[in-house]
C-alpha cells in the first residue's frame, strides 16, 4: 500500500515539516556565512536530528517524550513506555478531561502511590496512603481563588488509584476534585530523563 502525506497520522506531517523547516534554516545559515566548515556542521546535526526525529515517529505507538509543565514533580522531560502499566510507586503519565477544574487537557505526570485495597486517611490537613504522608491539603488553590475540599479517607476501590506529586502544593488525589483516577487513564510507565 503506498503512503501518502494525507494519509499519514497527524504528527507525521509535522515531523516532515520540521525537517523541512530545518533544511530551509541550514540552507539560510549557510548562505548567510559562506563557510564550508559550518556547511559540514550543519550536515551532521541535520543527519543527527534526522535520525532522532525519525526514530521517535517510528516508536510513537509505544513510546512518547513527555514534558512536565509544572513543578510538581523535579524534572523536566520523561519517556513514557506505553507497553509498560505502572504499579504502585511508578511514575506515569495521564490527560486530565476537558471537564476537570483545573489543568484541563493537559497531559500530567504523577506517582501511582495508592492502589486497590490501598487505605486513604485524612487527619487535619495530612493526607496518608497506608500510613504514609503524602501530603497535606491546601484549603485554597495557588493563586487563592478556588476553596479546595480534601479527598474523603477510605478504601481504594478495584480500577482506581490514587496519584501523588512530590511538590507540597501539588494538585493531585489528596483533593476532592482531581480525585481517585480510574486505572484505565493511566498512559503508561514514565521515567525521567532530565
Amino acid at each position: 500500500m503506498e503512503t501518502t502525506l494525507h494519509s499519514l497520522p497527524p504528527r507525521k506531517p509535522m515531523v516532515l515539516r520540521s525537517l523541512h523547516g530545518l533544511g530551509r534554516l541550514i540552507l539560510w545559515t549557510d548562505r548567510q556565512l559562506q563557510r564550508p566548515r559550518l556547511k559540514k556542521l550543519a550536515i551532521g546535526t541535520m543527519i543527527l536530528i534526522t535520525l532522532l526525529v525519525g526514530s521517535l515517529a517510528l516508536a510513537y505507538p509505544w513510546y512518547e517524550l513527555v514534558p512536565n509543565r509544572s513543578d510538581s514533580l523535579p524534572g523536566k522531560l520523561f519517556l513514557l513506555d506505553k507497553t509498560r502499566a505502572p504499579h504502585c510507586g511508578d511514575t506515569t503519565a495521564f490527560d486530565m478531561p476537558e471537564t476537570a477544574r483545573f489543568y484541563r487537557g493537559h497531559r500530567l505526570i504523577k506517582i501511582l502511590q495508592g492502589c486497590p485495597g490501598d487505605r486513604v486517611v485524612v487527619r487535619g490537613h495530612d493526607v496518608l496512603v497506608n500510613g504514609q504522608p503524602v501530603g497535606s491539603w491546601q484549603e485554597y488553590s495557588t493563586q487563592g481563588h478556588h476553596k479546595l475540599f480534601p479527598i474523603e479517607g477510605g478504601v481504594i476501590p478495584a480500577g482506581k488509584v490514587y496519584l501523588y506529586a512530590t511538590h507540597p502544593k501539588s494538585y493531585d488525589s489528596r483533593y476532592r476534585s482531581f480525585g481517585l483516577r480510574d486505572r484505565s487513564e493511566l498512559l503508561g510507565t514514565a521515567t525521567r530523563i532530565f
